[in-house]
């Protein structure tokens, strides 16, 4: 198995973290947040990628509202060794630096973010497998429940520092939030919302019964905008941890095993 070493930087947020892996960008060494959420690689201007022709131009939903960037071709990035590329990504010009859907796509992502690794492609799921299902850009998601009466539709994401709960979700399940105080949180297009922080209780997916940990609420209607399934949740890194991940991207399989 090819193994990734990644780094997880505090968020402001109670149990929040921010993912991030060693990549190279056409021979230059960079670090980039890991991100299942993001359908596409975005790099920093700063990368070196400045002065590349633009490809096009494009715009996409995230999670507070719509990104537009340039999209320019990489003729290669390396991740975990493995070299993608020529690749086409959107070129930040601030400091954004992520690895989307693109690359991970295309592994099985062997995922234990308290030990601080990764690895790709090969070993043996870690538990029982089960259908994946992703959605249009690649998206994995999975079904939360709690108990009987209640479940969520969401999106396993890695780029996430802490879970984030759509709005009317919450309202409509309020037994399942504790409110913690207020926040201001950052999507991957550097976007600010305010928000609110809770503890939300702990789902069971599919018999692994997961503890409490940190939520923002937020409306999450530019994600939905034009999904064919709504998601309730972004589940991020504080229900992440709680578990070791195979994710099959390429497959679409996936199996865990809490820590």
């Amino acid at each position: 198995m090819s193994w990734v070493s990644l780094r997880v930087d505090p968020d402001d947020e109670p149990g929040g973290g921010i993912v991030r892996v060693p990549a190279h960008v056409n021979g230059r060494a960079i670090e980039a947040v890991l991100d299942t959420g993001a359908a596409s690689s975005t790099l920093p201007a700063s990368a070196g990628i400045a002065g590349l022709p633009a490809v096009r131009r494009s715009s996409s939903g995230t999670a507070f509202g719509r990104h537009t960037s340039d999209r320019v071709t990489v003729q290669s990035l390396v991740f975990g060794g493995i070299e993608h590329g020529p690749l086409v990504v959107e070129r930040d010009p601030g400091e954004t630096s992520l690895v989307g859907l693109d690359v991970l796509g295309r592994h099985r992502l062997h995922l234990d973010l308290d030990a601080g690794r990764l690895g790709l492609d090969e070993g043996d799921h870690v538990g029982h497998l089960h259908v994946l299902e992703l959605g249009r850009n690649g998206h994995p998601h999975l079904t939360l429940h709690w108990g009987d009466a209640v479940s969520a539709y969401a999106v396993l994401d890695t780029g996430a520092s802490v879970t984030v709960a759509d709005s009317g979700f919450a309202r409509r399940n309020p037994a399942l939030f504790k409110e913690v105080g207020a926040s201001q949180g950052t999507d991957a297009a550097g976007v600010r919302q305010d928000g609110q922080v809770y503890t939300v209780a702990g789902p069971t997916i599919e018999g692994l019964e997961f503890a409490a940990h940190t939520a923002a609420v937020v409306d999450l209607g530019f994600v939905n905008d034009g999904a064919e399934r709504p998601v309730d949740l972004i589940v991020g890194y504080p229900l992440l941890r709680q578990a070791i991940w195979t994710l099959d991207l390429s497959e679409g399989t996936w199996a865990a095993r809490l820590r």
